[in-house]
C-alpha cells in the first residue's frame, strides 16, 4: 500500500467542518514561510562586524575571522619593491601600516564573498569606505582581475600617480596571485599563498 501524505479525518476535524489535509497544499506554503523567517537569519551570517587586527596590507582578522579583501592583493608584510633607480625598499610592511591607519579605532563591516584556505574573502566597509577600493587608490594594494575588475582603473590611476607601492617608479618584486613582474595574471586564485 503506498504511503498516504494525508491526514485521515477524525471526528473532530469532522465536527468542525474541516476534511483531511492534503500535504500538497501545506507545504510550499509553508517552506515559503520557513524561507522567509530562516532567509534573513542565513543571510546575515555571510555579514559580520568587529574592530580589526592587520596581518599584511589586505588580510585583517575580523571578528574572529581571518579575512583576505575580496578583489585585491598586496605584498605580503615582508615583500620588497624596487624603484625605478634600482633601490630597494619595504613596501608590504608599509602596505600593511596603510591598512592599519584606515582601519585604526574603527568598527568594519564585512561581507563574506566565499572561502579560499582557509581565509573568508570579503568585502569589508569602514563606515562608508570600501577598504580594497581605498587601499589601491591610495596604490598599497592592486586588482586581482581574476576575481573582481572593480578595481583595475584605481590600480592604473595609482600606477599612474605613481602612489604606494609604485612611488618613484616602483614595482613590486612578487604579488601574491599576480605574476612575479606586478603584471596580472588572469587566470589564477592565489588564496593558498602564505601571508
Amino acid at each position: 500500500m503506498p504511503l498516504s501524505l494525508t491526514r485521515p479525518a477524525d471526528a473532530e476535524s469532522k465536527a468542525y467542518g474541516r476534511g483531511p489535509v492534503n500535504a500538497r497544499i501545506v507545504l510550499p506554503p509553508l517552506l515559503f514561510l520557513l524561507c522567509l523567517l530562516y532567509g534573513p537569519a542565513a543571510q546575515a551570517e555571510a555579514e559580520f562586524a568587529g574592530k580589526a587586527r592587520v596581518v599584511d596590507g589586505v588580510t585583517l582578522e575580523v571578528g574572529g575571522r581571518l579575512v583576505r579583501l575580496f578583489g585585491v592583493t598586496a605584498p605580503s608584510t615582508d615583500g620588497t619593491c624596487v624603484t625605478a633607480t634600482g633601490q630597494s625598499w619595504t613596501c608590504g610592511e608599509e602596505a600593511a601600516f596603510a591598512l592599519a591607519f584606515e582601519t585604526a579605532d574603527r568598527w568594519l563591516t564585512c561581507r563574506e564573498r566565499f572561502q579560499d584556505a582557509g581565509l573568508v574573502i570579503a568585502t569589508c566597509r569602514a563606515g562608508p569606505y570600501d577598504l580594497a577600493a581605498k587601499m589601491v587608490r591610495q596604490g598599497w594594494a592592486v586588482a586581482r582581475p581574476d576575481e573582481s575588475r572593480d578595481y583595475v582603473a584605481d590600480e592604473e590611476n595609482a600606477r599612474s600617480g605613481e602612489r604606494g607601492i609604485w612611488k618613484d617608479g616602483s614595482r613590486p618584486t612578487i604579488l601574491p596571485g599576480r605574476s612575479r613582474d606586478g603584471g596580472r595574471n588572469q587566470g589564477e586564485r592565489s588564496g593558498t599563498e602564505k601571508r
